[in-house]
């Protein structure tokens, strides 16, 4: 799940008769974040899949765990020590019933806790 530190571009350029006049392929290099967030699912609400994004400054153990109103654990989508970087966690609800969750994400120090909104 783990986003690449280097992002690949091919580039290429046609004139109006569709020949190539120009073609390169870029590697961008991604700095890895300066702090530790979990960032709102998205979408919020939704049906039947949503994205949890996180960032890591470090390499760190992670656990990002899904919860019910009651705090009753409903799954653990991350358990595992992960290097520096972004991490975007697809996640579906169809074994789930409408309602409001919480999602968790612990490493070291660091906890931080959303809601999300399922909709059926």
């Amino acid at each position: 799940i783990h986003v690449a530190a280097t992002m690949v571009f091919h580039l290429s350029l046609t004139n109006s008769a569709g020949s190539t006049v120009y073609a390169d392929t870029v590697a961008v290099a991604s700095r890895a974040p300066q702090n530790f967030s979990l960032e709102q699912n998205y979408p919020n609400p939704f049906n039947p899949t949503t994205n949890i994004i996180f960032k890591l400054p470090a390499e760190t153990m992670v656990r990002l765990t899904v919860y019910t109103l009651l705090g009753q654990e409903v799954i653990t989508l991350v358990n595992q020590r992960l290097p520096a970087g972004t991490y975007p966690v697809p996640f579906d609800s169809r074994n789930l019933s409408t309602g409001t969750y919480f999602y968790t994400l612990v490493s070291g120090d660091y906890a931080e806790t959303r809601r999300m909104v399922v909709v059926k």
